[in-house]
C-alpha cells in the first residue's frame, strides 16, 4: 500500500515527517500498480527502501545503493540524475 525511503534519520514519506528537515526533501512524484517514482534532493550512498501493508504492517526493507546516471544540465555543471531500484516483498 505504501512504499518508503529510508535513512539513518528515518522514513519519507510519512504523517510525522518534519518537511523543514532532509526527510522533508522525499516525496511520491508518481505511483502506477507496483511502480513507485520518487523525487528526492539528496540522500545518502546506500538507504533503504521499505515496503508497508496497508495497516502500516512492514513488508520488506530492502537496503540499497543506486547507480545514479545524469538526465540532464552538463558534466561541468552536474545537473538532476536518476537511478531504478527494485525491492522484493
Amino acid at each position: 500500500a505504501q512504499v518508503q525511503l529510508c535513512t539513518d534519520v528515518g522514513c519519507a514519506p510519512a504523517d510525522d515527517v518534519d518537511m523543514t528537515g532532509p526527510l522533508g526533501l522525499i516525496s511520491v512524484a508518481d505511483h502506477d500498480g507496483d511502480t513507485w517514482t520518487f523525487s528526492v534532493d539528496s540522500l545518502p550512498d546506500t538507504f533503504t527502501v521499505r515496503t508497508l501493508a496497508a495497516d502500516g504492517t512492514v513488508l520488506s526493507d530492502t537496503e540499497v545503493t543506486p547507480e545514479w546516471v545524469r538526465v540532464g544540465g552538463s558534466a561541468q555543471c552536474g545537473g538532476p540524475g536518476e537511478a531504478t531500484v527494485a525491492a522484493t516483498v
